[in-house]
């Protein structure tokens, strides 16, 4: 069986396969998310969308007198968009509430230079948001699993509980930069899934992956999952922390498919919001990859690490809520 996760707009990532995947058109869904903020005032809408038009206006700035202070305004509109789902003429519309933001400054920084003139020049420039990493909290926290849930129904796999990863005891827990099982890995022998993990098999294994991602920029972030061999799973906000069941995840991707699942969320910039992937395999062949891009289309992440700069595993300023011990929840 094979499985991919890609987080991208309907961006595809090869692996080796049990066998040919029929092209698939994006299947799309609309959640609201919560992220966490230090000030508690912005809130965050996400929506999965084929088309989404999301007005950002672009930042002021005041220039209060030639030498003195400089003001930077900055508004953000975020309109909830409601999305269709449609699969061989059924149309399926999700919604679920917003909640609170957790928000970065944006900073702007003035400079002072003397022409041959004379005459003093004032330059204003604006700092991108960026997450702090300067606790070492960067990459994702994930944990590995064994399991015993047999895929007898494919693409189904019914048997599989969520539910058992709250409480199970990880056979090893690790930091990652990236998501997913390299292309070109050969599933017949052992490997290793991330630097530092132990060689093994990986038939009835599961690895849950969880942290925050940070936003960069106000706009439109999209995670794409072509395939996923057995299953991939992928919550954001609230629920992702504790709560997360098979039900309420955002997306589900099972073996061997058929349509390629994108979501997508409006977040606003300086926010982190929770993020949680659970891969699981049964029997046979396997593979998945994630990848998530930031509204201009940049990578942030994805199965060779790319511009990871924007998951952590927790705020800096401790912003952000805790999550439970694998074992014990999380």
């Amino acid at each position: 069986m094979q499985s991919f996760l890609t987080f991208a707009g309907l961006a595809f990532a090869n692996f080796a396969a049990a066998g040919p995947c029929k092209p698939r058109p994006t299947t799309t869904a609309v959640s609201s998310i919560e992220s966490f903020s230090s000030t508690g005032s912005a809130t965050v809408i996400s929506s999965v969308v084929s088309s989404v038009s999301t007005d950002h206006p672009e930042p002021t700035v005041s220039e209060t007198s030639a030498v003195s202070s400089v003001t930077v305004q900055e508004t953000t509109t975020a309109d909830e968009t409601t999305a269709e789902k449609t699969t061989a003429g059924e149309t399926t519309t999700v919604e679920t509430s917003a909640a609170q933001t957790t928000t970065a400054e944006i900073t702007a920084s003035s400079t002072y230079a003397e022409s041959s003139s004379g005459t003093e020049t004032l330059t204003t420039e604006t700092a991108e948001p960026t997450a702090d990493q300067s606790c070492d909290n960067g990459g994702l926290d994930y944990a590995i699993y064994e399991h015993e849930f047999y895929n007898s129904d494919a693409p189904h796999f019914s048997s599989l509980d969520v539910g058992y990863f709250h409480t199970a005891e990880p056979t090893f827990e690790g930091v990652t930069s990236r998501i997913g099982i390299q292309p070109g890995t050969d599933w017949n022998k052992p490997f290793t899934i991330y630097e530092g993990s132990p060689e093994q098999m990986w038939q009835y294994k599961a690895v849950d992956h969880r942290g925050f991602l940070y936003a960069p920029e106000t706009g439109t972030y999209e995670v794409t999952v072509p395939n996923s061999d057995e299953i991939t799973l992928v919550w954001f906000g609230e629920k992702a922390v504790n709560s997360w069941t098979r039900a309420n995840a955002d997306v589900e991707q099972d073996y061997p498919g058929g349509t390629s699942k994108t979501f997508t969320i409006d977040l606003e910039a300086g926010t982190y919001t929770p993020f949680r992937l659970l891969w699981a395999n049964a029997q046979g062949e396997l593979n998945f990859i994630a990848e998530v891009k930031a509204p201009g289309g940049n990578v942030i992440v994805n199965g060779d690490g790319s511009d990871n700069k924007y998951f952590v595993r927790r705020a800096c300023d401790d912003s952000t809520p805790t999550f439970p011990a694998f074992s014990e929840g999380g």
